[in-house]
């Protein structure tokens, strides 16, 4: 018997809804059990550079932009050129991860500098500071 489109559909949301539920409760647990501290932010990295690559290389975007063409060439009997062509697409998303990893680190080296200007250079007791100094001399 053949499921309906709209069978299939929401079987579909269902498990999608499903695994939501359980990473909430994940994110539940280990906030209640670690806290904000240094080994939640080592935990959330090991679940996203994972994530990340299975986002990248298996849903969809390599099956449908790169496996024809270096399937064809594969059939075609051109391993050379199939490899090569791997070996550029796996470059240039290493050279683009590379970057966005500069970028958000510039990000957060300029937000930490941001938020220490505004704590202490911005503050009335840093300019006062001086002040006390001298009337105290």
């Amino acid at each position: 018997m053949r499921k309906s489109f709209s069978r299939k559909f929401f079987d579909m949301v269902r498990g999608n809804f499903i695994s939501r539920v359980f990473g909430f409760l994940r994110e539940v647990v280990v906030a209640f059990y670690f806290g904000a501290s240094r080994a939640t932010d080592l935990f959330a990295i090991a679940f996203t550079i994972p994530t990340l690559f299975r986002r990248i290389l298996g849903e969809d975007m390599v099956e449908k932009a790169f496996l024809p063409s270096f399937r064809q060439l594969i059939a075609a009997g051109e391993y050379r050129r199939a490899w090569i062509l791997a070996s550029r697409i796996f470059n240039f998303m290493m050279l683009l991860l590379l970057l966005l990893s500069f970028l958000k680190s510039l990000k957060v080296l300029l937000a930490v500098r941001s938020s220490f200007l505004r704590q202490y250079a911005l503050s009335d007791d840093f300019h006062d500071q001086p002040i006390r100094t001298v009337r105290s001399g």
